[in-house]
């Protein structure tokens, strides 16, 4: 599918708007053991087509190019290498294609996808956009309480939100006001997921609310978004999530941000801005192997081996393994309950920008800080120098800085024989270095 639409857009590129860019990354993992480095080369051209004067159509093919680090690989020779790797082999243990060590010249990975595909049509009343697009609502900073595909990229600064197979309707209603609904299909084509979101203004503050459900888990949500200005930028995003097959017995949790900004006429200019994030299905206890596959993901998702009846996925806690993007649900994008977001931004020159965001677990002393240094030369190039550094400020360790009990994992998988260990501290980088240069045309 992906390779005919991409040839479908070659043929047509003559008629059409072509802009994207042409970017390589490298990544270094800091103090991981194994391979420190990724490079990634990336093409994402965008052909616009328009159709009459009310419909246009739109297509973003992209290649990418992956070699180094495989945070797979890794796990593999880990485990293998401890108590763990006789029972593997014992159980028949299979391990996902491209999981195998590499010596001499590294096998470059090529991966063709389609990240958007979809047709607007303008109505009289009524915006249509039909395809594989980009979704997103919400007013907080870098993280929507209230927004059924949420992502959290502030640790990524290079990354684009990924396509969801949608039909978007937007009704306006005035300057602000409008209605707006979608209707998505997972990426198997079976699941339905539905959402809607109402906008007005009241007092100066745009006021959303929003309603939302999951078919394939059976998940709701309903959700109240509010932004405005009194001096300083405001806003207030909260959600209940709402899920269980027993519609009597159904669980319930509560999410929301709240936050505040400002912008100084100082140099290009500066911002401030600082919120307050609680995820009410978090735990306190962030100290557990949950966290883990979560740090271990800074240097590409971790894939377990497929042992049959054997739960050996039990042993790292949800999400190590993963066919589809942990934000997919309405699950809160962190293993703990409350957090602060800090971030401050200078624009020294309109060619230079600094870009600090740093993200506080207030329950087990860990977070992480994202410093962002750009660079436009030139009107077509972008130079950019990014880095993941986590760190505890208080306690024993947690979510962003495990501890040595959480990157150790002990089972005893047959009774009165001694406890098997694996330690997967060597997985977690001590910090994430990555720079970047993007060619636009």
């Amino acid at each position: 599918m992906a390779l005919s639409a991409l040839v479908l857009a070659l043929s047509v590129a003559r008629a059409q708007e072509l802009s994207g860019w042409v970017e390589l990354r490298n990544s270094w993992q800091v103090g991981a053991d194994g391979k420190p480095w990724q490079l990634i080369g990336d093409v994402r051209p965008t052909f616009d087509l328009p159709i009459g004067k009310r419909v246009s159509f739109s297509i973003t093919p992209e290649l990418t190019l992956l070699g180094g680090r495989d945070t797979s690989v890794e796990l593999r020779r880990t485990l293998e290498a401890s108590d763990f790797g006789p029972l593997l082999d014992a159980a028949g243990c299979t391990w996902p294609d491209g999981t195998t060590y590499q010596t001499g010249i590294d096998a470059i990975e090529t991966h063709l996808s389609v990240e958007r595909l979809y047709v607007d049509a303008y109505l009289p009343k009524i915006d249509l956009r039909v395809g594989r697009q980009p979704l997103q609502w919400g007013s907080g900073l870098m993280i929507h309480p209230t927004d059924p595909f949420d992502e959290v990229l502030f640790t990524e600064p290079w990354k684009q939100r990924r396509g969801v197979n949608a039909i978007r309707a937007t009704i306006p209603l005035g300057e602000v006001e409008q209605i707006q609904g979608i209707v998505s299909l997972d990426d198997t084509f079976h699941k339905v997921r539905a959402a809607v979101r109402a906008t007005a203004n009241a007092g100066g503050f745009d006021v959303s609310v929003v309603g939302a459900y999951r078919q394939d888990d059976k998940q709701g949500l309903v959700g109240l978004d509010i932004k405005g200005t009194a001096g300083v930028g405001l806003w207030f995003e909260g959600a209940l999530k709402l899920g269980g097959d027993d519609p009597f017995k159904m669980k319930w949790s509560e999410s929301l941000v709240a936050g505040l900004d400002y912008s100084f006429p100082v140099l290009e200019r500066i911002y401030l801005a600082g919120q307050y994030v609680r995820q009410g299905d978090g735990t306190l206890n962030t100290d557990d192997p949950a966290a883990l596959a979560g740090r271990m993901s800074a240097g590409g998702t971790a894939t377990l081996p497929d042992c049959g009846d054997v739960p050996v996925g039990d042993l790292f806690g949800a999400g190590t393994s993963t066919s589809e993007p942990a934000t997919s649900s309405f699950a809160s994008p962190f293993a703990g309950r409350d957090y602060l977001l800090l971030t401050t931004s200078f624009g020294f020159i309109p060619e230079l920008s600094l870009n600090l965001v740093g993200l506080q677990n207030l329950d087990d002393g860990t977070g992480v800080f994202v410093p962002t240094l750009s660079s436009s030369p030139t009107g077509w190039l972008n130079l950019s120098v990014s880095a993941q550094v986590p760190y505890k400020m208080w306690g024993d360790g947690g979510e962003f800085k495990p501890s040595a009990s959480t990157t150790t994992i002990s089972a005893t998988p047959i009774p009165g024989l001694p406890a098997l260990k694996a330690d997967l501290g060597g997985l977690v980088p001590d910090a994430q270095l990555s720079v970047w240069a993007r060619a636009n045309f």
